[in-house]
């Protein structure tokens, strides 16, 4: 595997391919799928079924760079429906397992970020600054129910979207 600058293994790793960067690397792992690692964490990985789970947890100003060009990528290629966005993935054995615990420990911290987007979103001065942030706050909660569902806890959406629910601009 050749070396490529990390703008390039985000986006091979989005493209489904291995590639090979400094401190980042895309890697197929069996049973996994293919993993997007940042020195030895893993911040993404795309399942069998072609679901992306992105690891948001902060760790490093460096993995904080590679995340930011994993998520580049996801949106240039047009794969941001099939994100997953976890505020906390826990790594063991090099297998990304997501537990019960994000469901019951990070919901409200879920539903705290995606209060802070609708904040972002009434003051944005873009339209297309703010609809990024709406659409973004809309996907995560869709994201929670989509994990509830796949993994069987039950979930109820809050609903902070009441008044903007229907704003187009």
């Amino acid at each position: 595997m050749a070396i490529v600058n990390n703008r390039d293994v985000a986006i091979a790793w989005a493209m489904g391919q291995e590639a090979q960067g400094s401190n980042f690397r895309s890697v197929w792992r069996e049973g996994e799928g293919l993993c997007l690692d940042s020195y030895s964490t893993c911040i993404g990985q795309i399942i069998e079924d072609g679901t992306i789970i992105v690891n948001r947890t902060r760790y490093s100003s460096t993995t904080s760079k590679h995340q930011s060009y994993m998520m580049s990528a996801i949106w240039q290629k047009g794969l941001n429906n099939k994100v997953i966005v976890c505020p906390q993935v826990y790594v063991q054995q090099g297998v990304v397992t997501l537990m019960g615990r994000y469901l019951q420990g990070e919901t409200e911290s879920t539903e705290t970020h995606v209060r802070s987007l609708i904040e972002k979103y009434k003051k944005a001065r873009r339209p297309d600054t703010a609809v990024r942030y709406l659409t973004e706050a809309r996907q995560t909660l869709d994201n929670m129910e989509e994990f509830a569902t796949r993994f069987g806890f039950t979930y109820t959406r809050p609903s902070l979207f009441n008044n903007f629910d229907t704003v187009t601009m």
